[in-house]
C-alpha cells in the first residue's frame, strides 16, 4: 500500500480540505485545522480577473472559459482562485483544440462522401494525434479544476459538512410542532 515509486504517479494520500478533517481520526489539533481554514479562505479569489477570459484566447476557448466560470458560480463552495488561472486557460485551450480537430475530421468525412471517395484514417492522422494529446491534457486537468465526478463528490461533501455544522441537531425537525 502507500505511494508507488515513479514520476508523477499520484500515489499516497490525497490532501483534504480543513472542513473535512475529522479530529477523532486525525492527529491534527484544532489550532492546526483553524490555521488551514484561514489559508484556504485566503486562497479564494477576491479579484475579478479570474472570471474574465484572458486576451489572446481563441473564441472557442473563451466560450469554454465562460461556460466553466458559469458552472463555478453555481457551486455552493467557492474553489476557484487566482492560482488556477493557467490551469483553467490550458484546459479551455485544449478543449477548443479538441473541438477544432473534431470539426476537421467531420469535414474530411463529409468531403469524402460528397466526392464519393473512400475515407481513410491516414487522411486525418495529424488531427487524430492532436485530439489524443488534447484528450490526455484534458483528463489531467479536470480533477484539478473539480470537473470530474470524484472531485465534485468531494465538493458535495464539503457542502454537506458545512450544512451539518449550521444545523446542530439533524433530528430537531421531527419534534417541531
Amino acid at each position: 500500500m502507500g505511494a508507488k515509486k515513479g514520476n508523477n504517479n499520484k500515489g499516497g494520500r490525497k490532501p483534504q480540505p480543513a472542513a473535512m478533517i475529522d479530529t477523532s481520526k486525525n492527529h491534527k489539533s484544532n489550532k492546526e485545522i483553524e490555521a488551514r481554514k484561514k489559508v484556504e479562505l485566503s486562497l479564494i479569489s477576491k479579484s475579478e480577473e479570474i472570471f474574465k477570459p484572458p486576451t489572446g484566447m481563441r473564441p472557442a476557448a473563451k466560450n469554454e472559459w465562460n461556460r466553466i466560470i458559469g458552472l463555478y458560480d453555481k457551486m455552493p463552495t467557492k474553489v476557484l482562485c487566482d492560482l488556477d488561472f493557467q490551469i483553467l486557460r490550458s484546459y479551455c485551450e485544449a478543449v477548443a483544440t479538441f473541438e477544432e480537430c473534431t470539426k476537421i475530421i467531420k469535414s474530411v468525412k463529409s468531403q469524402c462522401r460528397k466526392n464519393k471517395e473512400l475515407f481513410r484514417l491516414d487522411m486525418v492522422a495529424d488531427e487524430i494525434k492532436i485530439q489524443n494529446q488534447c484528450s490526455k491534457e484534458i483528463r489531467a486537468l479536470v480533477d484539478q479544476l473539480c470537473l470530474s465526478p470524484l472531485a465534485r463528490a468531494n465538493l458535495g461533501m464539503l457542502g454537506v459538512s458545512k450544512g451539518q455544522e449550521e444545523d446542530k441537531d439533524p433530528t430537531a425537525y421531527l419534534f417541531d410542532d
